[in-house]
């Protein structure tokens, strides 16, 4: 059996490719979007937290700039453990 890392050609693939029983960045990038519709419909005018692990994390940050998938690759931000982000203050 492959490792997760070696079932991957290009990072760029983890988008579009699924691993055996898993789903791409891009199936995540999807529930995120619609997640966070509802979570902001359900909470309008309020300050929202997100708490999240890495990868979606960094999904997220991708949406928020409106980033294409090679944008994001090679953005130079992935989170840390315990990171704060506050996309409102970047702006």
């Amino acid at each position: 059996s492959q490792n997760f890392s070696e079932y991957f050609s290009s990072r760029i693939k983890r988008f579009s490719q699924r691993p055996p029983e898993g789903e791409s960045w891009g199936d995540v990038r999807k529930r995120l979007i619609e997640a966070l519709g509802e979570i902001e419909e359900k909470n309008k005018n309020k300050i929202i937290l997100i708490v999240t692990h890495g990868d979606p994390f960094w999904l997220l940050i991708g949406i928020i700039k409106n980033l294409t998938d090679e944008e994001l690759l090679n953005y130079d931000f992935y989170p840390k453990p315990g990171q704060y982000y506050d996309p409102i203050a970047e702006k």
